[in-house]
């Protein structure tokens, strides 16, 4: 259900990226969101020694934020 809501959210800076609020959203799910999850998830790795199989999230995450910065950016 959570992912199903936070996809949602991406349809309305999709549809109108310069809307009141769409710009925002896309900051905080993205850069935000995403790029603590990241490091939440390589801290996760790295302090209690949680299974290798975190790291491929970790990565996506951070993917997936430095690639929303960027087109924020641009």
């Amino acid at each position: 259900m959570f992912l199903l809501a936070v996809a949602a959210g991406y349809l309305i800076p999709y549809r109108e990226p310069d809307s009141r609020g769409g710009r925002a959203y896309l900051w905080v799910m993205g850069p935000l969101l995403k790029g603590a999850g990241a490091l939440v998830f390589i801290l996760d790795y790295w302090m209690r020694q949680a299974p290798p199989a975190v790291l491929p999230f970790a990565a996506a995450d951070g993917v997936l934020a430095v690639a929303t910065l960027w087109a924020l950016r641009a």
